[in-house]
């Protein structure tokens, strides 16, 4: 119950843990008002928890709104399985699914993408109230399909095109997409100039303002569990938990993932210890961070446990850069050296792998975690490597774990929060 899944997850949408950032209102508020997203962001940056919480808000709203995973459906599918897997999973969240298979059915004379257009056009909008908003998770997918995806992506230019106009002529179909890579990455056929598809919205990692933000809820939450009176014990608590997230930042420098994790096995820790509130020093909130740092991501077999560690050095391997180019890179970002962020190939895909960020025009690491785990004697062992390792298993999709949250049909609906019983 106090532990994140190795596998990471959602977290539920009252979670105190959750850290809201600006783009988190910013998405938000393009989506009431009917405009398409486009969501840069690298791998496990907080989108599934994101998405839980908009179609939470959506849903009290009476607005109508599904995720799709496109990780889920795969791609090693005719063009037909996927528009009617993409159709019927739609179809699923807004609880029409008999209807959209006997639509599709009958349909089955029509080209693919055809009859998907149509099962939404002359189904999902007439069925449905208003407009039908749409995540649509890991986007990078369709450009693995055996097929030419631009289609698709037509449509949802389309609508980002029409969701700025008034009236009438605004689309009610409404797209946010989460992907790696720029839109026009993503066609077969990029014309220049013509492949919006929505405005971009880069998430990026928590700011020390933002994270330390969540400190009340979360000592509030302690405090209620644990049957403690706040005015007593809120101020003392309040520090404790401030000099944890600060050696927690030093760490993680915001990311979400890595920050979460090690927050919550703090305050697991802090959970037993809050009754001696008043022997807990900041020397003691250091040591007791750094422990947990050393035993879930720095010690010899976490990276080939932590589900996110693993991801980073899956995509380092996959980025199409050769094994020694990668060793110098790193090692050149490792030691500090001014690595000026050009516009090559390369520096994008280094980028990309989500190891580097770009600060005043130069890359650097993203946190201290990536530099000891990703260190020179890791970026040796790539150099003896000549096939990148598979990608970690996904236990259980993103979309399949928010329709259980929305639904309420898992024991712990909330697979990342170790606060799920305090919030209640």
């Amino acid at each position: 119950m106090y532990e994140m899944n190795a596998d990471g997850g959602a977290l539920h949408g009252d979670c105190p843990w959750y850290v809201e950032r600006r783009e988190d209102s910013l998405v938000l508020d393009r989506l009431t008002q009917g405009k398409c997203c486009y969501v840069l962001t690298t791998h496990q940056m907080g989108k599934s928890s994101l998405v839980v919480r908009l179609l939470d808000n959506f849903r009290a709203s009476r607005i109508s709104a599904a995720a799709i995973d496109l990780a889920a459906i795969g791609c090693e599918v005719d063009a037909s399985q996927w528009y009617n897997a993409l159709a019927l999973r739609i179809a699923r969240q807004l609880n029409f699914e008999d209807e959209m298979d006997a639509f599709c059915t009958s349909h089955r004379h029509l080209p693919p993408f055809e009859r998907f257009s149509k099962a939404l056009t002359h189904l999902a909008l007439r069925t449905l109230p208003g407009p039908l908003i749409l995540f649509v998770d890991e986007a990078d997918m369709l450009r693995s399909l055996p097929f030419s995806p631009d289609e698709l992506l037509g449509t949802i230019h389309d609508a980002a095109m029409r969701s700025g106009l008034p009236g009438l002529t605004r689309s009610r179909l409404v797209f946010c997409l989460f992907a790696t890579v720029p839109p026009a990455g993503l066609w077969r056929q990029a014309i220049p100039g013509a492949c919006e598809l929505g405005q971009i919205i880069a998430f990026r990692d928590f700011d020390h303002e933002e994270l330390f933000g969540v400190i009340d809820v979360v000592a509030n939450c302690l405090l209620k569990r644990n049957e403690l009176p706040t005015p007593a014990f809120l101020p003392e608590l309040q520090f404790v938990l401030g000099e944890i997230l600060e050696r927690v930042f030093h760490w993680t420098n915001g990311h979400p993932y890595l920050t979460q994790k090690l927050a919550c096995a703090a305050t697991q820790w802090l959970d037993h210890e809050i009754s001696h509130l008043d022997d807990i020093t900041s020397e003691g909130c250091r040591r007791l961070v750094d422990d947990l740092c050393e035993s879930h991501f720095l010690s010899r077999t976490a990276p080939d446990q932590d589900i996110h560690l693993l991801w980073v050095r899956h995509k380092l391997l996959s980025s199409g850069l050769a094994a020694s180019r990668l060793f110098e890179m790193l090692q050149r970002v490792r030691q500090g050296a001014c690595v000026r962020a050009a516009g090559d190939d390369d520096c994008e895909k280094l980028i990309l792998s989500g190891t580097v960020r770009v600060r005043d025009g130069y890359l650097e690491l993203r946190n201290r975690i990536y530099g000891r785990v990703f260190d020179g004697p890791w970026l040796f062992n790539c150099l003896q490597t000549t096939q990148p390792l598979p990608p970690p298993p996904r236990k259980t999709p993103p979309t399949t774990r928010i329709k259980e949250v929305l639904l309420g049909n898992t024991s712990d609906i909330c697979v990342n929060n170790l606060w799920l019983c305090a919030a209640r």
